[in-house]
């Protein structure tokens, strides 16, 4: 897992956040990798932004979208659980293949991103459906063998 690191909470349920650094608003569970730091010094030439769950979501589709690992690694960081559970639901005895199918989950979010329509569906019910399917095919193909 990467380094993370957050600043102090500001008057509003918005944190003063560095687009430099790790994020989190409060109560919510949103990062930006430490990794995408531009230099050596941290403390070094930041911006501080005003930062919430719609500029993370529209950045990290973004990101997908033009095949950047950080989008990735957004993705992950602010949707595993979401994804893990929709998994875990669907499999149901087959925890074995938990693992491997959110795998395929997220190989399929990033092979699949230029069908997402923002206007058609929430990024959030679009990927729990990409989860709920894989692991609905996951579920056929290894109950067959058993």
């Amino acid at each position: 897992m990467l380094a993370r690191k957050s600043l102090d909470c500001c008057e509003q349920s918005i944190r003063v956040i560095c687009l430099d650094l790790g994020v989190e608003c409060c109560g919510e569970s949103l990062h930006l990798p430490r990794n995408y730091l531009s230099g050596d010094d941290e403390n070094a030439g930041r911006k501080k932004i005003k930062i919430n769950i719609n500029y993370i979501l529209k950045h990290t589709i973004k990101y997908i979208k033009k095949k950047k690992e950080v989008g990735m690694e957004l993705l992950i960081d602010n949707y595993r659980g979401i994804l893990t559970s929709v998994v875990r639901k669907h499999l149901g005895v087959l925890i074995n293949y938990e693992e491997e199918c959110i795998d395929d989950v997220l190989l399929s979010i990033w092979d699949n991103i230029k069908s997402f329509d923002k206007n058609k569906n929430q990024f959030k019910n679009w990927i729990c459906a990409i989860a709920k399917y894989k692991a609905i095919d996951y579920k056929r193909k290894y109950l067959a063998k058993v």
